[in-house]
């Protein structure tokens, strides 16, 4: 299949402060999310992407997800966000945890924490994707959705 995404990073001072956000909502025994407010700043992130595309405010979500992983593996089943783009900013997690992710079933490279990045995966077409987080400790990302 073909590679319809991109990786890039931002600085990490782009995304505001997230403590003061809606409450969260529990989506399985391991992993919470909540909706945030932080489509203003998605034009500023897609920026560094290189990638001329122009979000639609109207059609964007943002999730805040947190990942709590208690025993080792975490799936995240194949599916699609039903979105025409979808933009993972992966913000931090335990040093013992690794994870693979796949978009098309394309491996998409591994992710390194930086000091002063955060790593962003871009994605689109409503590409089919899936993942596998191994370790025991906290994931946390920024999952953007918009059209």
């Amino acid at each position: 299949m073909s590679k319809n995404f991109k990786i890039f990073e931002i600085p990490k001072n782009i995304i505001p402060n997230l403590e003061n956000e809606n409450k969260w909502e529990k989506f399985d025994e391991e992993c919470n999310r909540r909706n945030v407010d932080l489509k203003h700043i998605l034009k500023q992130i897609i920026d560094y992407s290189n990638l001329k595309i122009e979000p639609n405010d109207m059609k964007t979500t943002v999730h805040h997800i947190i990942y709590n992983l208690k025993y080792g593996e975490y799936r995240i089943e194949n599916h699609q966000d039903f979105c025409y783009y979808t933009l993972i900013v992966y913000l931090n997690r335990d040093d013992n945890i690794e994870d693979e992710f796949y978009i098309n079933d394309v491996l998409v490279e591994k992710h390194i924490p930086q000091i002063d990045n955060f790593r962003c995966t871009l994605f689109w077409g409503n590409s089919p994707h899936h993942g596998v987080i191994n370790g025991i400790g906290k994931r946390q990302v920024l999952c953007f959705f918009f059209d």
